[in-house]
């Protein structure tokens, strides 16, 4: 009857309005932009659109043009299907590091790192100094070749409960199994390589080409080349990894400088043989300005 029907929509209403305060939530923690869908109409894709009006059980995407993680509340079936949905949406699109955020994901690898058997950091160490990276990176890299080859059962013991801890500062209350956690890994590793892999960005400076890695830069403009290796060096020195910078990070270090998540703002200083970098703003622990060129 009609009175029935309209409590039904009304009880699918406040379940859409609680899973939407959920995603706002979590997107609060998150470092990607995300979207709440509610009803077929609102997808900007005409192809989701059509899938969502045949009845296809569709529970997120991610839509090209915004480039926003999508995620439509009407199929999701709890808080739990939606945080699983938004993470490997998230992972696959953006990656693990993207998703996490630099603070975030580098303590997260410092405690693997920390952790594991010396036999391991040496093959990581190992890894770092032939791909001319930085630990962080080549513990990223590793972990993602491990959940590929498998590896002890101690060892990815420490590596699972670290990363419910990661998802538990994210705000995700999920229960990530073994399988799961290597098919997680896996992604954000295609991603990280899309990362690593030769990009020009376009600066105020010039074209920016960063290489496999980050262990080479290179600026090029009107025909003359201007290595910026060195700040990529003095980056890592200061305990920021090249890897944690987006493209537009880098376009504003070289247009003005960013501002770190600690408030210190970097910025690239051009020298005599190539770039360096200056950092300034307020010191972490300190309430005093602070300077330096490196």
């Amino acid at each position: 009857d009609i009175a029935r029907d309209g409590q039904i929509f009304l009880s699918r209403d406040v379940r859409m309005d609680e899973l939407a305060r959920h995603v706002s939530f979590l997107a609060g923690k998150l470092h990607i932009p995300v979207e709440v869908i509610r009803h077929a109409d609102e997808a900007g894709s005409p192809d989701i659109r059509d899938l969502l009006s045949c009845g296809k059980d569709i529970r997120g995407w991610y839509d090209i043009p915004s480039q926003r993680i999508c995620l439509y509340l009407p199929h999701a079936r709890g808080k739990a299907d939606v945080e699983r949905t938004l993470l490997h949406e998230g992972v696959a699109h953006y990656g693990l590091r993207k998703l996490a955020g630099p603070k975030h994901m580098d303590a997260f690898l410092d405690d693997i790192f920390n952790g594991c058997g010396e036999k391991v950091r040496d093959e990581i160490l190992r890894m770092a100094a032939a791909d001319k990276t930085d630990i962080r990176v080549a513990t990223e890299e590793y972990l993602a070749r491990m959940a590929e080859a498998g590896t002890d059962q101690s060892l990815w013991d420490r590596i699972v409960t670290a990363f419910r801890n990661l998802l538990r500062k994210l705000g995700f209350c999920l229960e990530i199994g073994t399988r799961e956690l290597r098919g997680i890994l896996a992604a954000s590793r295609k991603n990280l390589t899309g990362i690593a892999e030769p990009a020009v960005i376009q600066t105020a400076r010039g074209d920016l080409e960063l290489s496999c890695g980050y262990g080479r830069a290179v600026l090029r403009r009107q025909g003359v080349e201007t290595d910026a290796t060195s700040l990529l060096e003095r980056m890592r020195k200061a305990g920021i990894s090249p890897a944690s910078l987006g493209q537009e990070d880098w376009k504003a270090v070289f247009n003005g400088g960013i501002i770190l998540p600690d408030g210190r703002k970097l910025m690239a200083v051009r020298e005599p043989a190539g770039y360096g970098m200056r950092i300034s703003g307020v010191s972490p622990g300190s309430a005093r300005e602070s300077g330096m060129e490196m």
